[in-house]
């Protein structure tokens, strides 16, 4: 590696990489785990808790059955996690990892919380559960945002954090309680529709937030969304910061004492059809401003 560190080799004349003082971090796999992805290695992870107050996982894929780990966890780059179908991995304090796909296999994550220990463990990025912003025509992005989602339960709240890019979209998602789905800004964070006939996010509980994203047409002969980009309906909801072009409805609001606020685009379709970038279909007590067309053929 051409990643040099000035710290030198025990005969003080040989610079050390990167890669070779990794090596001396502790990590699960110095108290028994394997890293191949089949080798179930949860003990390993339960012991370096104990020993250590905190798990570390080095470059490899570790398989794991249903267990809970109350300590902070690192992911060093090239680590992942792997559950199988069936089996739960339950999370209670921080989670550290670059952008990457760190929670993998089709079993359950679970970020629960207890009262007494606060919300780290509910501080995520979209790449931990395998969305990544791509180019045009790309896979459905919704099953990883989801998994993200899902993973949150329904019962406190929880930041998913999205990148700057395009994440292509072709199915629904739910957003569960108290959950902020946050961008990095309209222009940057943008959900493309690949599809047609359906509502892209809808709330599950109250107290959702939607901020600094902007909702795109992308499919192959859409013209139009023929569906609702954000559907509340749960009080105390809030979007903000939001661009919604070429939806049905950009955001419907179908709950009491909702905030919605500088949203801006165009119709999907006339308004007599039906089509707004804001629509209250129901319930009092809401809060909305700044919402502006930039541009609409109706």
């Amino acid at each position: 590696s051409s990643l040099i560190n000035y710290q030198f080799d025990a005969t003080g004349t040989t610079p050390r990489t990167v890669q070779s003082r990794l090596q001396d971090r502790v990590s699960v796999k110095d108290f028994g785990a394997v890293g191949d992805g089949v080798t179930d290695d949860t003990a390993a992870i339960q012991a370096m808790a104990t020993a250590e107050g905190y798990v570390r996982f080095s470059p490899g894929s570790f398989a794991c059955s249903t267990t809970t780990v109350t300590s902070p966890i690192i992911f060093e780059p090239g680590a992942n996690l792997l559950v199988a179908s069936g089996q739960t991995f339950t999370i209670k304090n921080r989670i550290e990892s670059p952008r990457q796909w760190i929670f993998r296999g089709d079993g359950d994550y679970e970020l629960i919380q207890d009262n007494d220990t606060g919300e780290d463990s509910k501080q995520v990025h979209i790449s931990w559960f395998g969305a990544f912003p791509s180019p045009l025509d790309s896979t459905d992005q919704a099953p990883f945002i989801q998994a993200a989602i899902d993973a949150m339960q329904n019962t406190r709240e929880g930041v998913i954090q999205f990148d700057n890019g395009n994440y292509h979209i072709s199915s629904a998602m739910t957003v569960n309680r108290g959950i902020l789905i946050k961008g990095v800004g309209t222009r940057r964070t943008v959900f493309r529709a690949d599809a047609d006939g359906y509502d892209m996010f809808t709330t599950a509980g109250e107290a959702c937030r939607f901020q600094d994203i902007q909702f795109e047409i992308q499919g192959p002969g859409l013209t139009s969304f023929n569906g609702d980009y954000i559907v509340l309906n749960h009080e105390g909801c809030e979007v903000s910061d939001v661009r919604c072009y070429g939806g049905v409805v950009g955001v419907k609001v179908n709950a009491n004492y909702c905030r919605v606020s500088r949203v801006g685009g165009t119709y999907g379709a006339a308004p007599s059809a039906n089509s707004a970038l804001v629509q209250i279909a129901t319930g009092s007590g809401h809060l909305i401003e700044d919402v502006y067309a930039l541009t609409s053929a109706y």
